[in-house]
């Protein structure tokens, strides 16, 4: 009889990532990677391979083009913060590495799988969560279930606790989570085997990478005052200071006062920062994190003496002054956890074990989990009586889940054919301020007078998986409902990123796939023009309506170029005006993708010891520069092309071409006629006035 696979969890951190495991004893133990590390940095570099981790950051600081970190942080977006080697990346590709890596320094010390449960921020919303499925799927892993953050570590401390005959029949627990990128604070109850939560809230951009900035300008400003030069204005050496002021850091939690020396522009300086800066500069953001843990604990109903333990975890905790402000507040002794960057990997080894009944786990060990919604869940809907666009909310955010709401909508027609439903995550009515998660189209049976009521419901399961149903009461008939999550489209495998982003970078445009693509059509003068919006472009957009918009980008830039082409120049006219500037641009691109080979040659046949610091500075600084530029060049070639087409000058350009555009724009400034390209829209859905 085969062995079960191993129990497998993976914390997918900001700053570390670490994997941990079961063992035969059934105590969890994190695993070691190829360096003997326990926590690996959540980094990549893209050069002749990948390198991930340790390896990846010692090497940064050579190719800040093709360098990230912190891409959690994206995480749900369409595209890391910034390219990679020209390219527009996908947060969930650059995870997908990751967990890759992960993966192929465990097999050899705890066999083989093809599973684990990953833990997630419980702040996260559902378009991250889907996106941490993808990155792990990407990894070459299938994702048992995802565990909050908060909810792991507590399991992992209660099922210690119960290993050692530790544990209570009931307790309430505050675990307070601040790891290098995210900041979680999560009220749960612990009775009879059973992990309820009742309340969370935290950010998303509150971690240890924020201390690093704080302390990195406490060294810039240093070094400002004494020289008059600031290394922040270098993107090298920029990166450099980070470095040092990480370090500077984690010393500053066993010694009042550090000094640092830092070179920068041939002048060499010794700096001393002491915790009280630190914690000066640091301050506010720790208020906001207790902030954070009252607003909890009062949406619940209770305050710190209510509490039997505050649980710290994260690394970040390690920090004197959180744990002294956290402690101050509670007014009570707080628990910093023994491993505070290893407990959460930990509980989602246990919970996996747990999951999958592995034998390691005794069956009276085994625990139950009860989760609540981190952000309310609405439909945004056009009210009748106003024309606004607004969010219902119709699950309040820490509903305990499985959770479901319906809400009420009336055709606007006679024999209307189906109702758009869009649903967003927020509390805000504004529609700006939520996450929209998708739409939905509910298909109408013929025949329904204006004024039919059609209730659709939306349910949380037990995990915050979304499904949405819908029904006619007059009819008794179920409506189907045709769901597309946005952003949620299929991702190219890794080997094939990998291709692209460990090529060497010539300069070039790397979308060269997408051009070829768009060889299908020529316009009048022979210049391509796209005749479908690529996969990657519709990635960009987060609605029906970012999509058109970015559509219509893609034919203005068409129409700039065509111009160009067609030798349009001088004349006084502000679309003429803005196509020489995109000349200008353009020509300033080339003069610096010509410095920029030139650099690389030189130092492909230079020895090793004469690539020096200066040359991969200049090189780092032009292609900051590049990319400034290529930005700047796209921004004014679409309004250039704008402003051309709708100049009142003939314009030579295919009718159909034309015809899309003035469609598109048609689709944009009328909202209950919508058409979209090539097809007729039905009017959207209404809100009925009370709902």
């Amino acid at each position: 009889m085969n062995d079960p696979p191993p129990p497998v969890g993976i914390d997918l951190g900001t700053a570390y990532s670490a994997i941990a495991c079961i063992d035969a004893a059934g105590i969890p133990q994190v695993v070691a990677n190829e360096m003997a590390e326990l926590a690996m940095p959540s980094t990549l570099l893209f050069d002749a391979q990948v390198f991930a981790g340790r390896e990846a950051k010692e090497r940064r600081e050579f190719a800040l083009d093709n360098y990230a970190d912190g891409f959690k942080r994206d995480i749900g977006k369409p595209y890391f913060s910034r390219p990679l080697r020209g390219q527009s990346v996908p947060p969930e590709v650059l995870s997908g590495f990751l967990v890759q890596k992960l993966v192929r320094d465990a097999k050899p010390i705890v066999g083989e799988f093809e599973s684990a449960v990953v833990t997630v921020p419980a702040y996260f919303d559902s378009r991250q969560r889907m996106a941490t499925r993808r990155a792990i799927a990407l990894g070459g892993l299938t994702t048992i279930d995802i565990v909050n953050e908060p909810t792991a570590a507590a399991i992992a401390t209660g099922y210690e606790r119960q290993r050692l005959g530790l544990a209570s029949e009931r307790y309430k627990i505050l675990v307070y989570d601040l790891g290098g990128g995210t900041f979680d604070a999560t009220l749960l109850v612990v009775e009879d085997n059973v992990f309820k939560t009742f309340r969370t809230d935290g950010e998303a951009f509150l971690g240890g990478r924020d201390f690093d900035a704080c302390l990195s300008e406490i060294l810039a400003s240093k070094f400002v005052e004494k020289h008059g030069i600031n290394p922040h204005s270098d993107p090298f050496y920029a990166i450099a200071l980070n470095r040092l002021a990480e370090r500077a850091k984690h010393a500053l939690s066993d010694q009042t006062q550090v000094q640092v020396q830092f070179e920068y522009a041939g002048i060499a300086h010794e700096m001393t920062v002491s915790r009280g800066e630190f914690e000066n500069a640091i301050g506010p953001r720790v208020e906001r994190s207790i902030m954070t843990c009252q607003a909890t604990l009062a949406d619940a109903g209770l305050t710190f003496a209510d509490l039997d333990e505050v649980l710290m975890v994260g690394g970040s905790s390690r920090i004197p002054l959180v744990r002294q402000r956290l402690q101050q507040e509670a007014g009570r002794p707080i628990t910093l956890h023994a491993e505070p960057d290893q407990v959460v990997a930990k509980g989602a080894a246990v919970y996996c074990a747990m999951a999958s009944r592995h034998p390691s786990i005794p069956q009276d060990s085994q625990f139950e989990i009860v989760n609540v919604n981190s952000h309310g869940l609405g439909i945004l809907g056009v009210s009748l009586e106003t024309g606004e666009q607004a969010n219902q909310v119709m699950i309040p955010r820490n509903t305990q889940l499985p959770a479901q709401a319906s809400m009420a909508f009336t055709t606007a027609k006679d024999n209307q054919s189906n109702i758009r439903v869009r649903l967003v995550e927020g509390e805000s009515e504004n529609p700006k301020y939520c996450t929209h998660l998708g739409r939905g189209t509910v298909k109408l049976p013929s025949g329904l007078p204006r004024g039919t009521v059609v209730h659709v419901q939306c349910q949380y399961d037990r995990v915050g998986s979304i499904s949405v149903r819908a029904r006619i009461p007059s009819t008794g008939v179920d409506a189907v409902v045709a769901w597309n999550g946005e952003g949620h489209e299929s991702l190219e495998p890794l080997g094939r990123w990998r291709e692209r982003l460990c090529s060497r970078f010539d300069g070039e445009t790397p979308n060269g796939d997408v051009r070829q693509s768009q060889q299908n059509q020529t316009g009048k003068a022979g210049t391509p023009w796209p005749s479908a919006l690529p996969r990657d472009t519709s990635l960009q957009a987060d609605s029906e309506r970012g999509r058109i918009l970015e559509r219509l980008d893609q034919l203005y830039r068409y129409v700039a170029d065509h111009c160009e082409a067609n030798g349009e120049s001088g004349g006084g006219t502000s679309s003429e005006f803005g196509l020489a500037q995109v000349r200008r641009i353009g020509e300033r691109l080339q003069i610096l993708e010509s410095a920029q080979k030139a650099i690389l040659a030189a130092r492909q046949s230079a020895p090793p010891l004469q690539d020096d610091v200066e040359s991969k500075s200049h090189l780092s600084t032009i292609q900051i520069e590049h990319h400034r530029l290529t930005k700047l060049h796209d921004h004014l070639k679409v309004e250039a092309g704008r402003q051309r087409f709708d100049s009142p000058r003939p314009l030579d350009i295919d009718d159909e071409l034309g015809n899309e555009i003035r469609r598109l724009t048609n689709w944009l400034l009328e909202p209950d006629s919508r058409i979209s390209p090539g097809s007729q829209i039905s009017s959207g859905s209404r809100i009925s006035p009370g709902y």
